[in-house]
C-alpha cells in the first residue's frame, strides 16, 4: 500500500470512530425525546474535532515512520488521477446535501438540527471522498 492509500484508510477509520461517537451521543438525545440544545453541543463538537485531528496526526506519524525511504506522500500520476476521480462523487453528495439543508431552513426546521446536519454532511462527504480513494486503490486504477 502506498502512503496515500494508508492515509485514506486512517482518515476513514478515525472519522467513523470519532465522529460516530459524537453522532451517537447526539442521536441518543433526540431518540430519548430530549434534543440537545445547540449551545450544549459546542464543547463536545470542539472536543470531537480536536480528538479527530490528534488521531490523524498520530496515525500519519505512525505510517510515516514505517514507510520506506522515498515515500514522500506526494504521489504520482496514478495518485493524482485517483484523487481527481474521488472528488466527483463527493461533489454530488455535497450538492444534494446542501440542497436538502437549504430546504430544511426554508421549512422552518430548528437551527440546531440544521447545524448538526451540516456537520454530518461534511463528515459524510469526507467518508465518500476517502472511501472512493480506497476503492480506486483496491481496484488498481
Amino acid at each position: 500500500m502506498s502512503f496515500l492509500e494508508k492515509s485514506a484508510w486512517i482518515t476513514v477509520v478515525t472519522l467513523v470512530i470519532v465522529y460516530g461517537q459524537y453522532f451517537f451521543w447526539l442521536g441518543s438525545g433526540y431518540a430519548a425525546g430530549a434534543p440537545v440544545p445547540l449551545e450544549a453541543t459546542l464543547r463536545p463538537l470542539i472536543t470531537t474535532t480536536v480528538l479527530w485531528i490528534v488521531t490523524l496526526v498520530i496515525g500519519h506519524a505512525v505510517i510515516g515512520g514505517f514507510s520506506g525511504r522515498g515515500e514522500t506522500g506526494q504521489g504520482d500520476e496514478r495518485d493524482r488521477l485517483i484523487e481527481m476521480k474521488a472528488s466527483q462523487p463527493t461533489a454530488v453528495v455535497m450538492g444534494f446535501g446542501l440542497f436538502g439543508i437549504i430546504a430544511m431552513a426554508y421549512a422552518g426546521i430548528d437551527r440546531a438540527l440544521i447545524v448538526h446536519h451540516l456537520i454530518g454532511l461534511q463528515v459524510l462527504a469526507a467518508l465518500v471522498e476517502f472511501g472512493s480513494r480506497i476503492r480506486s486503490y483496491r481496484m488498481a486504477i
